[in-house]
């Protein structure tokens, strides 16, 4: 005699000793995406690689810079002004590197007008009767495009230490100074304004100060 058992089955059909396979699991959220993904978002084996930034870093990692111009001619000495009482003291005018002054016959230098209008000098002067008193004509006198124009004419009454601006700031370019040595106030300038006209002028400090021609 045989006996059949009939065992229940839960709500999915399966019996309750059976065990659901895996692959019929539910897939997890990042499963699903990566299948969902199409087929032309993956990249071939065979698609060339794509041009790199021609702008980047490394484009320029083996480029060295070199100086085309113009010029480097900074060094020119425009003018030089020995004291008369002190021959270890002078001052040197540079065409683009403003005025200089030695105390001890040039074993050392010290820049004595950075801090004014103008780097480029045409020409410098001290008063023979007073060596303290020194003037500068700014723009050196020449006309190129390596060159710098001024802003005039300025004045030191205690050797350097201090300038002030005494007039001419169109003039551009001044190649001489000459003061006169029987009067001081008496000052001529030689320079050369936008136009490239040639002026001589003439400074006279009495009550005031002024140029003429």
């Amino acid at each position: 005699m045989f006996c059949h058992w009939l065992l229940p089955a839960n709500q999915s059909g399966q019996r309750p000793n059976q065990e659901t396979p895996r692959s019929q699991a539910s897939p997890s959220p990042a499963a699903a995406q990566e299948a969902a993904k199409k087929p032309e978002d993956e990249k071939k084996p065979d698609e060339p690689p794509r041009p790199r930034d021609p702008m980047s870093t490394p484009t320029f990692n083996g480029l060295r810079f070199r100086s085309i111009g113009p010029a480097f001619t900074s060094g020119r000495v425009s003018g030089f002004a020995v004291d008369p009482n002190n021959s270890s003291r002078y001052f040197v005018a540079v065409a683009s590197g403003g005025v200089w002054k030695t105390i001890n016959s040039g074993t050392t230098w010290s820049p004595v007008f950075d801090s004014e209008g103008s780097y480029s000098i045409g020409a410098i002067a001290l008063d023979p009767k007073n060596s303290a008193t020194v003037w500068v004509g700014t723009g050196e006198n020449n006309s190129q495009r390596s060159v710098s124009y001024g802003n005039g004419v300025y004045r030191s009454d205690d050797a350097g230490r201090t300038w002030r601006n005494v007039g001419l700031k169109t003039s551009e370019h001044i190649g001489r100074i000459a003061i006169d040595p029987k009067d001081s106030n008496i000052v001529y300038i030689a320079s050369q304004d936008a136009r490239r006209r040639q002026d001589l002028e003439k400074h006279t400090q009495h009550q005031r100060e002024h140029w003429r021609h």
